[in-house]
């Protein structure tokens, strides 16, 4: 499922990558499954495989407009459906967890900058919408939990 950007496309079609959409739960899942592989078979080379997809997710201007991260679908009619608003909060935490687990931990900047829109976007109530960048469409649980791993990611 990984394509040639690298990558992962959100499925398949007869054992092959389907071309679906690059959602950021599907790059940061692939993230946090490697990390945690890498721990149990003591293998950095699945350690430096995490970073090149990371590099590729966090690089991808696509998912990452102005250097904020942005699902696809924001701005749509069903503002993500009901499990959408929470995929960036998984791609943060599983980034979080391989940038704790490489050396210098190369993916600061990209989660400060990441924590800093969270906060800067914030309504009185401490409450954000699917948009780390903009103004809130609604509030739920999943866009607050999306935004605590966001914020937690970050330290």
């Amino acid at each position: 499922m990984i394509n040639g950007q690298r990558l992962i496309n959100d499925g398949l079609d007869h054992c092959k990558n389907n071309g679906g959409e690059t959602w950021t739960y599907n790059q940061g899942v692939i993230l946090g499954g490697l990390v945690e592989l890498a721990k149990a078979n003591k293998d950095s080379s699945l350690l430096a495989r995490a970073r090149e997809l990371a590099d590729a997710s966090t690089e991808d201007t696509r998912l990452n407009p102005g250097g904020i991260l942005r699902e696809p679908c924001e701005g749509s009619a069903d503002h993500c459906g009901k499990d959408g608003p929470s995929f960036k909060g998984i791609y943060a935490r599983n980034l979080g967890e391989l940038n704790r687990a490489l050396p210098g931990r190369p993916y600061d900047a990209y989660l400060d900058r990441q924590a800093a829109s969270i906060e800067s976007h914030l309504d009185t109530l401490g409450q954000l919408g699917v948009s780390w960048s903009g103004a809130p469409d609604s509030f739920d649980a999943a866009r607050q939990h999306s935004v605590l791993e966001g914020l937690t990611a970050a330290k």
